[in-house]
């Protein structure tokens, strides 16, 4: 698996999910696949944002592009060498309105709740989807 998935991978890039271009107005290749890991609810400040910051994801791909997203939900903060960063607290159900907004359709969807006693509070659902783009 590891190595069909390190011969499939054609290119990384970064991006800025703020921008309505997320890698600029002179980058127009269009990816089949965009994965997300724990970036979108660390970047927006509502929900609104959030809903924005999809669709600008979105531009990324071709109709029937595929969008792997790996996040946290219902989490206020994160800390990193004991800075504090926001992180936006949203639902289930914000998510997968916030994909159809974008123009997705939810193929699969899979949480699940993680204890670790370091953080505060302890226990935080992890969630990892796929969603094709309409």
């Amino acid at each position: 698996m590891i190595g069909h998935l390190k011969t499939s991978v054609k290119k990384l890039v970064t991006c800025d999910v703020t921008m309505e271009l997320p890698l600029g107005p002179d980058y127009v290749e269009a990816f089949d696949v965009v994965f997300t890991s724990f970036c979108l609810a660390a970047a927006a400040k509502s929900v609104a944002e959030y809903k924005q910051f999809l669709k600008n994801v979105a531009s990324l791909l071709p109709s029937g592009g595929h969008l792997v997203m790996r996040d946290v939900k219902n989490k206020t903060a994160y800390t990193v060498d004991n800075r504090i960063f926001h992180y936006l607290s949203f639902s289930t159900s914000d998510v997968i309105d916030a994909l159809c907004n974008a123009q997705f359709e939810v193929l699969e969807y899979k949480s699940d709740t993680f204890s670790m006693p370091q953080f505060d509070p302890p226990e935080f659902e992890v969630f990892v989807l796929l969603a094709r783009k309409i």
